[in-house]
């Protein structure tokens, strides 16, 4: 297999991600608005992903293919990689076929975790959780559940925004603490398992 620049792969990555969460193939203004780059760039990445057998293009819309049996498996990616996961601003960006965003995480948090389980979100100073050291800005790591055990950190659904807290029970009810409120029986979303936390 010829090798893979550095831009190449992250348009790789960035594909096969996009098409796990949502059934189909990035556009290439998709693919040129996720990196910030013009249309005709993004082709010519595309165009050099099928010249290397990385990818198929037919003529139609969202007709990018991966041609499986020449991409290195990402579940076991060596340290220097990172995996592109969904971004989610909101619960309602979860139940949308357009995945707007992905962010890339460290190979650790895969390891024992197939990164199709797992998503992102941004933490914004709404929903910080400072009692448990998550700070506004960091991005978590979740794994997607509708159920969680006492102690851990989930996120959550309440009217449409995000609510991150701890669990706990009292009797059958489902309680979510935050720092500044508690809600009984929230739609839980996913389970924290980790996150990153980038200094300027």
């Amino acid at each position: 297999m010829i090798g893979l620049t550095k831009k190449q792969r992250e348009v790789l990555d960035y594909i096969r991600t996009y098409a796990t969460q949502n059934g189909f193939s990035p556009s290439v203004g998709e693919v040129a608005t996720y990196f910030a780059i013009s249309a005709p760039s993004a082709l010519m990445h595309l165009r050099a992903l099928h010249k290397k057998g990385m990818i198929d293009r037919g003529e139609k819309a969202r007709s990018i293919v991966l041609k499986s049996d020449n991409i290195p498996t990402l579940p076991t990616p060596t340290q220097s990689q990172r995996m592109a996961i969904p971004l989610f601003s909101s619960p309602n960006d979860m139940s949308i076929k357009h995945v707007p965003k992905s962010v890339f995480i460290s190979p650790e948090f895969i390891s024992s975790i197939s990164f199709r389980q797992l998503f992102g979100i941004k933490v914004t100073p709404d929903f910080a959780l400072l009692s448990a050291g998550i700070l506004p800005n960091d991005i978590l790591v979740l794994k997607y559940a509708a159920i969680a055990e006492p102690d851990q950190c989930v996120i959550a659904n309440f009217e449409g925004t995000f609510i991150l807290g701890k669990i706990s029970r009292r009797g059958k009810t489902v309680v979510i603490k935050t720092d500044k409120k508690t809600y009984n029986n929230l739609p839980i979303l996913g389970i924290l398992v980790g996150l990153e936390r980038f200094f300027n």
